[in-house]
């Protein structure tokens, strides 16, 4: 088995109980394709970097996994299936640290800043006098005689580890503007061919219309030299039978003709 660490993103409109449900789902696909779960932790509702899907917010949970490839695959087909998870990453590491994440620590160090304790009862301060100017150069006694404070540096300490964070996320957003561009050359493409299958069909249609009228036009002057050949033998049998008339007439005359012909 492998070792992984994965981190999903939830819809800030669901509760932190929700999310610890959806946790505990993915959970029982890992240790029931074989693996388990080395360490788990809640990083509460966080800003994102970017709007996604119209959450300005997301609730952040992690995962350390010691699992085969195929539950991993698993893992991850369950995370893209469930419509409360916005984002999801898991990458493959050499080792997993016991030890909390630096996301709990900053927010463990962030929760002992805010507890300040009981300062107690600070009684009455009285009647504090003339005071006197305090313009810069008394700020600038008392800024040259105190020691340089270091408390400046730890905002930035700690903005680096959700910089690092961004990162990823940030990486994504690129990809999957690059696939959506992707997306939509290839709707436009498909549009360009289905345009030209259509121009096709209208000049095949075209085709096959004058293709019929040439037919039509040919099949009127069959009918019509059908008709004059019908026509030409009507006559020719008009003719025969005049011609049949006469020879039989011419044979009736002969013997009348005959007999004047001895009288005289």
């Amino acid at each position: 088995m492998a070792l992984y660490e994965s981190v999903f993103i939830a819809r800030q409109d669901v509760s932190s109980s929700q999310v610890d449900g959806i946790a505990d789902t993915l959970q029982k696909v890992i240790e029931d394709g074989g693996g388990q779960v080395a360490k788990r932790e809640y990083w509460g509702l966080r800003n994102l970097s970017y709007k996604i899907k119209k959450n300005r917010k997301g609730h952040y949970a992690l995962f350390n996994i010691d699992a085969p490839a195929a539950t991993i695959r698993e893992f991850e087909r369950i995370m893209k299936l469930n419509e409360d998870i916005l984002r999801y990453m898991t990458i493959r590491v050499d080792e997993i640290d016991p030890e909390p994440s630096v996301v709990m620590q900053n927010k463990g160090r962030d929760r002992d800043r805010g507890d300040r304790g009981d300062r107690g009862d600070r009684g009455d301060r009285g009647d504090r006098g003339d005071r006197g100017g305090r313009g810069g150069r008394r700020f600038e006694e008392r800024h040259d005689d105190r020691p340089p404070r270091g408390g400046d540096d730890k905002p930035k300490a700690e903005a680096k580890p959700e910089a690092a964070e961004a990162k990823p996320e940030a990486a994504e957003a690129k990809s999957d503007a690059a696939e959506a561009k992707a997306d939509a050359a290839a709707v436009k493409a498909d549009a360009a061919e289905a345009k030209a299958d259509a121009a096709g069909a209208k000049s095949a249609d075209a085709e096959a219309k004058a293709d019929a009228t040439e037919v039509k036009r040919t099949d009127a002057e069959a009918k019509s030299a059908d008709v004059g050949a019908k026509s030409d033998a009507a006559e020719a049998k008009s003719d025969d039978a005049e011609a049949k008339s006469a020879d039989t007439a011419a044979e009736a005359g002969t013997p009348e003709t005959e007999k004047k012909g001895d009288e005289a």
